[in-house]
């Protein structure tokens, strides 16, 4: 199949239904796996209503392989493939990627260049710096040009970024303001571990309103 312009190659590409439902404002549902490996999960997240399934790299026993058939298999039944990945380096974000997650969840970002480390990471130029592939997942294995292909997944991609220190607290406005960056997510337990009230909601809740929630 020959792609000549960017149109005929958006067309081809998988869509991201959370990204699509993000853009429009309305809520989207996500499944979480970090024990069951079956493909199995996704028919059930798909028939309950889930717009995507988040797999999860740092605290689980699955490896890539694991969560690169997950994601080709979710891309396939219509939900966006998330995966956690354990840590914020160019080799887990980038093979996430290149294996068909549509969406990339980074745990303990606490700064604005940590941030931007994972922008870097996760996107082609001109917002990052990302390894050009060969065909990819979201793309259905198709030869689509590179000068098509960046930015098709550029926007087909979504970057999460975990709240989940008091440092990043301190530098969550900062956070927010990335460029490239389309989701904060507070991680309560690691956040209120570090706050010194492990698991107290009632006094997070007002650090939510105080820090985060006017970030977002």
């Amino acid at each position: 199949m020959s792609f000549t312009t960017l149109g005929s190659a958006q067309k081809f590409a998988v869509r991201n239904p959370l990204r699509e439902k993000m853009d429009a404002g309305i809520l989207a549902h996500a499944l979480s796996t970090k024990l069951v490996s079956s493909i199995e999960v996704l028919g059930f997240a798909k028939s309950a209503g889930y717009d995507a399934c988040l797999m999860d790299l740092e605290h689980s026993p699955f490896g890539l392989e694991t969560t690169n058939q997950l994601s080709y298999a979710a891309l396939n039944l219509g939900l966006t493939p998330i995966v956690r990945v354990p840590a914020n380096t160019s080799d887990w974000i980038s093979r996430t990627l290149d294996g068909g997650a549509q969406a990339i969840f980074v745990p303990h970002v606490n700064s604005a260049a940590e941030a931007t480390n994972v922008v870097k990471y996760a996107r082609f130029a001109p917002l990052g710096e990302s390894s050009a592939t060969g065909t990819m997942p979201m793309l259905r294995y198709a030869n689509v040009p590179a000068k098509f292909a960046n930015p098709i997944c550029n926007d087909l991609v979504t970057v999460i970024c975990m709240i989940e220190t008091e440092r990043a607290l301190e530098d969550v406005d900062s956070i927010a303001a990335v460029e490239g960056v389309d989701v904060l997510l507070i991680g309560c337990g690691d956040l209120t571990s570090d706050m010194g009230i492990p698991g107290d909601m009632e006094k997070f809740q007002q650090v939510l309103v105080d820090n985060i929630i006017d970030s977002i």
